[in-house]
Parts: structure tokens; sequence; C-alpha cells
């Protein structure tokens, strides 16, 4: 019999038809959506997604808190805490005050500390330390590629190819230099000189500046390359407020498809969609890690299926690229690709993930009380 735990959703501050209000709304809970569904069409990939995962029961909504056996707060807490603390703290309150777990979700870009008793934070965007029980790498809501298209494995290896599309190319012939100093390489600037005495501050410079890098010294290694850099970002999906079109798409897609290997390089979060992507279509990603941990690092072995490059060893990109191929039979070479599609389905599948969380790990939580005092 599977559990279903009971989860006490309250929003009282949600008004999504005031802008002070327009907050990122989670698709882990439908509670309070009716208005915002109603102002957007499901057309395009990750927003069927989105629908998809809210119309899943994960939980069951109680409606008095002594029967729950956790709240959830069903906004993203750093956004939330933006545009309104008294929101974070109603919640925070609410958990301290019932001694009940709190879940929180931070699905933004940015990497700072979240520090609150009693909780549980999922999160995308991180830099590699020592997490805690209470915090929580978590995969983001993409659309599985395997749903629009057929990719069988790639079986001929002749040679091998590694792809790329997407955001690669600043517009910047327009801008004085200061201007592109300023807004475009300061930061890099300053980690780089930070990184002279503390190393890991080299894999805080930008995204934009690892594909910059990788993207030129893969091109001139004499590996094939299938690399497409576009002047606007799209996330791997058809968002056409940013001029995208369907064609766009399927060059996207089409890469994935023809390239064995395909670049996973972080966006402004420190992590990537596209990373998740790829997987999702039985390829195997070129992760430039950049201090970026990944879900469940405990139970999947990612070298399986992926080729990992630590930032600081870009250089040798080429060569671990090569060493992984070479390391495998054409027979294992098939299997990664299998591998990484059944890891995705199995584990990395947003709904997948946190239906095993919900149905499973929050009682053991619960149970073996691993979120500590001590550690709040």
């Amino acid at each position: 019999m599977i559990n279903i735990p009971n989860c006490f959703v309250d929003m009282p501050y949600a008004n999504f038809t005031s802008n002070k209000y327009s907050l990122p709304v989670l698709p882990l809970c439908r509670y309070g959506y009716d208005n915002f569904f109603k102002s957007i069409q499901y057309e395009f990939y990750r927003e069927r997604e989105f629908l998809k995962a809210s119309n899943h029961q994960f939980y069951q909504s109680v409606d008095k808190i002594d029967a729950a056996d956790f709240i959830l707060m069903p906004l993203d807490y750093s956004r939330s805490k933006k545009v309104d603390p008294n929101i974070c703290l109603y919640y925070e309150n609410l958990s301290k005050q019932s001694n009940k777990i709190l879940i929180l979700f931070h699905f933004g870009d940015g990497v700072e500390d979240i520090n609150v008793p009693n909780s549980i934070i999922f999160r995308h965007s991180k830099y590699k330390n020592p997490l805690g029980h209470n915090k929580i790498i978590c995969p983001p809501l993409i659309n599985n590629l395997s749903n629009e298209h057929e990719f069988q494995c790639i079986d001929n290896f002749k040679d091998y190819s590694v792809g790329f599309v997407g955001h690669g190319v600043k517009m910047l012939e327009d801008l004085p230099p200061w201007k592109k100093f300023f807004q475009y390489a300061k930061k890099d600037y300053m980690f780089s000189i930070l990184g002279l005495f503390n190393s890991s501050f080299l894999a805080h410079r930008s995204g934009m500046y690892f594909r910059k890098k990788t993207v030129n010294i893969l091109r001139n290694s004499g590996i094939s390359t299938n690399f497409l850099l576009r002047r606007f970002w799209g996330r791997g999906r058809d968002v056409r407020t940013k001029g995208l079109s369907d064609e766009f798409r399927e060059e996207f897609i089409k890469s994935i498809d023809i390239n064995l290997f395909n670049l996973s390089i972080r966006g402004v979060g420190n992590y990537s969609f596209r990373f998740y992507e790829i997987i999702s279509a039985g390829r195997i990603p070129v992760l430039i890690d950049t201090l970026c941990p990944l879900p469940m690092e405990d139970k999947i072995n990612y070298d399986d299926f992926c080729v990992i490059v630590n930032h600081s060893d870009l250089k040798n990109t080429p060569d671990i690229i090569a060493s992984w191929y070479k390391s495998k039979t054409n027979k294992q070479l098939v299997e990664s690709q299998k591998k990484a599609k059944k890891v995705f389905k199995e584990n990395l599948d947003f709904i997948v993930f946190f239906d095993k969380f919900f149905k499973n790990e929050i009682f053991q939580i619960i149970d073996e009380k691993k979120i500590r005092k001590d550690v709040w």
C-alpha cells in the first residue's frame, strides 16, 4: 500500500490579480491556482509539464493543521521574501507554533543560503558544500525530450561529435567599452582575481564565460563539433516571446539527436536545464562542473552516463571526453545511452522525484528525526 502523507497548505497572501503578489506558484500544489490558471494558456512545452505536475497527487491536503504530517509553502521562498517578507514569516511562525516540518522551495537562480528552523528546502541552484539533511538538490521541471522525439541509441562509433545549440553570444557591438566591462565582465574579472587566493571563487564566473571558453577550446581541438550559438536564450523550449520558433526548437532537438556528446554548461544559476534534457533523450552530457551539486549523488553514479569536467580543468576538456569515450566498448557506449534515459525516467523526472519523496522519504525523515535542532 502506498503511503500518501497529509499536507497542510495555506495561501493567505496569494492575490494573483495584484502585481505585488505576482509570485511564482509551485507545480506541486494546485491550491489557490484557479485565478492563476485562467490567465495562462498551456501551449508551450514546460508549461504543459507544469500543468501535469500540478494535477498530480503528491499528498493529501487537509484543512486542519493538527492532522497534517507537514506544512507546504506553495510559493517560491526567495522571491516571496523579496516581495513581502511577511509571507515567509507567516509560514515560519505556523511551523513553529504547530511543531510541524515546513517544506520550502527555491526554484530560482540564486545561490544564497536559506536557513529556516524545522524546514526541508528544495532547490536547483547551489555551490557544493555540506548541505545537511534539510537541504535537497532536486531536478528542475523540464519537458522529457523523449516525449517530443523518438531518440534511437547511436550505435555507429567510427567517430563521435559534440553538440551545442543555445545562448552563447552576447550582443555587445553597440555598447561602449566601459559599459561592456561593467555590464558583462566585471564579475568574471572579480572572481578571477579572488580565485588567486581561493580557487573555489573561479567557479563563480558566469555561465557565458564558461560557454565561450569551452566552445573555443573544443573548436580548436580537432574534435568534431556541431555548435550553433545564438544571441538569445530559450531554456531549450519554445519561447515565442523571446523570438524563438518551432524551427529553432527543431534545431535544438536535432542537435541533441545526432551528437553522442552534448555540452551542458550552467546559465545564470549554478545548474543546467539542458543537463536533464540531454539525459532524458538518452545522450551523454558533457557537464562543465562549476561546483554543481546534482540530485541523489549518493544513489546515482553519474560517471556511468555523463562526462564531468571540473571547471579548473577546462583546457583538458577534449582529452577528458576522448578518455571517457575510449574507456568503453561499443556495447558499453550503447548501454550508457540507455542508462541515461532510464535514470531520468526512474529518478530525475520532476514528478517521479517528488512522488518518491512525498510517498517514502518524508516519512523516513519524520520517523528518524533527521532534521535536528542543532542544524536548524
